[in-house]
């Protein structure tokens, strides 16, 4: 995906300080389920997926990214 420092710094700006919960929920576009949203090179892309993508890598084939919290906002 080449990601760059500079991608990581705007996407992890966009979430809120962590709630009582540890939760740094997404503060830009949300899907009507409640889960946040983002276009992302050309692709309309979970926040949540994005922010493990950011933080450890591609996502591997048959991996599911989960919330331990379930608070869909969360990253």
């Amino acid at each position: 995906m080449g990601l760059e420092v500079k991608d990581a710094k705007w996407f992890f700006d966009q979430l809120s300080d962590p709630d009582e919960r540890g939760c740094m929920e997404w503060t830009k576009s949300k899907k009507g389920n409640g889960y946040g949203q983002i276009m992302w090179r050309s692709r309309n892309t979970s926040t949540h997926r994005l922010a493990y993508t950011l933080a450890f890598g591609p996502i591997p084939e048959g991996l599911l990214v989960m919330h331990s919290c379930d608070n869909r906002a969360c990253c």
